[in-house]
């Protein structure tokens, strides 16, 4: 579990790291990877994230998932 929180951390941190204009509209599969690992994460927690990081996720998926329809650089 702890290495799908590391893969999916680095997954969501490539826009970040990526060197100029990131381009969303070609993600390379973010959101399925991250689905991916999600499901593996959620299928092994032992307790529920805090409250404080649900809406960091929501408001940094929805920012993602706008960047990606709206094909942004």
């Amino acid at each position: 579990m702890l290495d799908a929180h590391t893969e999916a951390g680095f997954a969501v941190g490539v826009p970040f790291a990526h060197k100029g204009l990131y381009d969303f509209g070609s993600h390379g599969g973010m959101t399925s990877r991250v689905s991916e690992l999600g499901a593996i994460m959620l299928k092994h927690r032992l307790t529920p994230p805090p409250d404080e990081s649900y809406s960091l996720h929501r408001k940094l998926s929805g920012a993602f998932l706008a960047c990606m329809k709206l094909k942004a650089k």
